[in-house]
């Protein structure tokens, strides 16, 4: 039997007491994996030389990495939630990591359609100028997920392999927690006889679904940006490079097609196969 050490706060026996838990391991693993997805993209990013430039009427602007990077420090974050047992910050966090990934596959998406835009371009080009300077006012998330689903694909996978109904279920749990809808979302944040195990495989599937959700639009919307490097490493060496090597992606990728796309629905990881240029395995 342990002693009660009185020199620590309950903030660092609760921690003490969390690291030990299997549950808090498994979590702390699938945030890992998908900080290094974003990560990986990120990179795969400024390895090609990958630029999303967008012009219209006098004004340009130049989708970054800064949304993908945010959110590999957001994640970081959630860890530091995670390890106190504070599962209210930890939504309220896993909420702006949503937030972020929608923004970017919504920016993403407003590029890819509107390549050669003119005078007319839509209200939606206006919003990526307002918020790559700064000017940005309220975020209308329902109007960029309406956009996103005004592609017939996005629309498809979105709406056949369940996307949808999980996407609506998460939305309401975390404006709760992020709006301390009852007592127990604040409890969450440090009530000693709070089930901690069972509140973090809630958040790895949270995540899990998330990351499941970020990437497949991205396979659908772009899916050179998971394109591996083999094309320009050779071109940059002077060499030829193998036939077809611009359609392979990165293994790191694949390898988290197959662990958590295939787990979550095998069926939609043929439908992206179908409709991507890329080879997915």
């Amino acid at each position: 039997m342990k002693s009660f050490d009185f020199n620590k706060n309950d903030r660092e026996r609760r921690k003490d007491r969390i690291k030990d838990l299997n549950s808090f391991k498994k979590v702390t693993k699938s945030l890992q994996e998908i900080e290094d997805l974003y990560q990986r993209i990120s990179l795969l990013q400024t390895f090609n030389g990958t630029i999303f430039v967008a012009t219209a009427n006098k004004k340009t602007c130049i989708l970054n990495t800064a949304l993908l990077d945010s959110s590999i420090e957001t994640l970081e974050s959630i860890k530091g939630c995670l390890q106190y047992g504070s599962l209210s910050d930890a939504y309220a966090l896993i909420r702006k990591f949503r937030d972020q990934s929608l923004m970017f596959l919504y920016f993403l998406a407003i590029v890819k359609r509107n390549a050669y835009p003119d005078e007319n371009y839509d209200k939606h080009f206006e919003y990526l100028f307002d918020w790559y300077n700064s000017k940005i006012g309220f975020i209308d998330f329902d109007q960029m997920f309406k956009y996103l689903k005004s592609d017939p694909d996005v629309h498809k996978i979105i709406n056949k392999y369940g996307l949808q109904n999980n996407w609506e279920t998460l939305r309401h749990k975390l404006n709760d927690y992020v709006h301390v809808k009852g007592v127990d979302n604040a409890y969450a944040n440090y009530k000693r006889n709070y089930d901690l195990s069972s509140g973090f495989e809630k958040v790895d599937k949270n995540l899990k679904y998330l990351s499941v959700y970020f990437l497949s639009l991205l396979l659908i919307i772009d899916s050179t940006m998971v394109m591996s490097t083999d094309y320009i490493d050779h071109m940059e060496m002077g060499m030829t490079p193998p036939e077809g090597s611009q359609y392979n992606i990165a293994p790191s990728i694949q390898e988290f097609i197959n662990q958590y796309l295939k787990s979550y629905d095998n069926d939609l990881v043929n439908f992206i196969k179908q409709a991507s240029i890329m080879e997915i395995n």
